[in-house]
């Protein structure tokens, strides 16, 4: 009998790299069927049979919670409740629809800041009268002065 040459393996899987790096490539020990809670009677067999035909590699390490919940923090409401702002459009914070888009906001931020930077516009006009004032300078003074 031939010994040695090349054995497909039952289930392929990408080349590990050698060393500290490597893992396995074999698929490792399949993960149980995990029941599903919560589903209407008759739904939770068809869920345990699509787990049972796909069956998953076993996880590298514990189980991580996609969103940790901060300290203190209120948990993320569920997907389908009412909503907490029910006067506010939906569109909101988008380009189209009712509601203020992102250019207003934009706006809104920007007004204030030139109310705040015009208090301070006699200040800014003393490097004017110096010699060797950048024309960018001078631009950027007239355009606060006009707004």
């Amino acid at each position: 009998m031939a010994r040695g040459g090349y054995r497909k393996p039952s289930e392929p899987a990408p080349a590990s790299p050698p060393g500290s790096m490597s893992r396995r490539t074999d698929g490792g020990p399949a993960k149980p069927v995990q029941p599903m809670t919560g589903m209407p009677y008759g739904e939770n067999a068809d869920f345990n049979e699509m787990q049972s035909a796909a069956p998953q590699g076993a996880t590298s390490g514990p189980a991580v919670n996609p969103m940790p919940m901060q300290a203190g923090g209120a948990p993320p409401n569920p997907l389908m409740s009412q909503s907490a702002r029910p006067m506010e459009p939906v569109t909101d914070g988008s380009r189209i629809g009712p509601g203020q888009t992102p250019a207003d906001s934009y706006v809104g931020a920007v007004g204030e800041d030139m109310r705040m930077i015009k208090e301070y516009l006699p200040d800014l006009e003393v490097p004017l009268m110096w010699e060797g004032t950048p024309k960018t300078y001078r631009m950027l003074v007239a355009y606060i002065r006009n707004l």
